[in-house]
Order: C-alpha cells, then sequence, then structure tokens
C-alpha cells in the first residue's frame, strides 16, 4: 500500500499554442512524480530547472507511443515544465509525498 500524504496529488499542465507550458513548482514535500501524458500520442519533453540558477534541463523525451515517463525524485523548489509537446493540451503530473514500495519503482 503506497501511503498518502498532502503532497500526493495530480497536477495539470497545459501547453500553449506552442507546445511548450509554464513552469509547475512542486509542493516541497513532493518525493517521486511522472508525467501521465495527454490524450494525443505526439512525443514531449520533461524540462526541469532550480530557481537559483533559471537554467533548463531535459530529463526525459517521452515517445509517441510511450505516454507515461519514467518516475523522478522530487525536491524543494523543483520546477518542470513540458516542451516540444502538442499545443493546448494537458498534461497530468502524478506527485507522490511519501517513499514508494518497491515495486513501484
Amino acid at each position: 500500500m503506497i501511503n498518502r500524504t498532502p503532497a500526493s496529488r495530480q497536477v495539470q499542465i497545459r501547453t500553449d499554442s506552442t507546445g511548450v507550458s509554464p513552469w509547475a513548482i512542486f509542493d516541497p514535500g513532493v518525493r517521486w512524480w511522472m508525467v501521465l501524458g495527454c490524450s494525443n500520442t505526439a512525443t514531449y519533453r520533461i524540462e526541469i530547472r532550480a530557481p537559483q540558477t533559471g537554467i533548463a534541463c531535459t530529463v526525459h523525451t517521452v515517445g509517441a507511443a510511450q505516454g507515461r515517463s519514467d518516475v523522478f525524485v522530487g525536491c524543494p523548489d523543483l520546477q518542470v515544465r513540458i516542451a516540444n509537446g502538442a499545443p493546448n493540451a494537458i498534461y497530468i503530473v502524478a506527485c507522490q509525498g511519501d517513499d514508494l514500495p518497491p515495486w513501484a519503482v
């Protein structure tokens, strides 16, 4: 069983007409997260940055038929966005605020 905390939630990230979303800042209690994709099968990139540097890094490119990303570790002040995604699409980010059981990673 996975324990839920106040940081366990689903976050919507919406891309604009260019396929890029604004930066989303996760709750400091988020320990694990993954992007669940959107309603179409477009390829997209997941980028992160630390607010202190402002430098974006691509951490994962999700293939057209893949749909969801890998599982990533959360950290305080982490900022995440979708780039090169489908225009005007909604992506769901699943955030977990507690440790994952061994079968989930």
